[in-house]
């Protein structure tokens, strides 16, 4: 690790489930739910663009956003995983996975 981790407090983990529908908005990607934990975060949208472009693009602009509102310096970590959610089942899934991570009550749930 080049650095300590970051451990976002309760305030940050609103602020970025709040700014995840704006970077999509951003991007041209559909939103469908965010969570974010102290120390990570998942999310599930719909793209055409390749997963790991997305990726990029969310940490690049949430970056961003988190220098922006907080004070500067490198809020996530290099790399994360990228997964293709292909079939209905699979996509309840994942949607329920994180909504139980979420600190705030998701607007469609």
């Amino acid at each position: 690790m080049v650095q300590e981790p970051v451990y976002l407090t309760d305030e940050q983990r609103l602020f970025v489930e709040s700014e995840i529908p704006l970077l999509c908005n951003r991007g041209g990607w559909s939103y469908h739910i965010a969570g974010c934990q102290r120390e990570h975060l998942h999310f599930l949208v719909s793209a055409k663009a390749e997963p790991k472009a997305v990726r990029r693009w969310f940490k690049t602009w949430l970056t961003q956003s988190l220098n922006e509102k907080f004070r500067k310096q490198k809020w996530l970590a290099d790399g994360g995983s990228t997964l293709y959610v292909n079939d209905e089942q699979y996509f309840d899934t994942v949607y329920q996975y994180i909504l139980k991570q979420r600190i705030t009550h998701p607007i469609d749930a």
